[in-house]
């Protein structure tokens, strides 16, 4: 009861967080999924699925593979995209840009 292919815990998603220092960044341990499910997201962003549905329909950037009907967020890649995307962070402007010159 319970037990599935012989595990007696279902296993949990061990995503680290930017401000994690436990381990060096970009360190990936087998246990860790290298794509998220929208449920895993949604859990991770504390949003709902629909919610993250909207988001891929609306923001372009956002690191997401789409297979067969499917969505699937690369781990690595969203978790650097959620940190480029915090609030208050300072963005770097590129050199030449309109407003650097100005």
């Amino acid at each position: 009861m319970g037990i599935l292919w012989g595990l007696t815990q279902p296993l949990a998603l061990s995503v680290p967080f930017p401000w994690d220092k436990s381990r060096p960044r970009g360190a990936w341990s087998p246990r860790e999924p290298a794509y998220l499910t929208v449920a895993q997201v949604a859990a991770l962003l504390q949003v709902s699925e629909r919610t993250l549905y909207r988001w891929v329909a609306t923001e372009p950037t956002l690191p997401v593979l789409r297979i067969a009907g499917t969505l699937r967020f690369p781990r690595e890649r969203l978790l650097r995209w959620l940190a480029e995307h915090e609030q208050g962070r300072r963005r770097r402007r590129a050199i030449g840009s309109a407003s650097a010159v100005a």
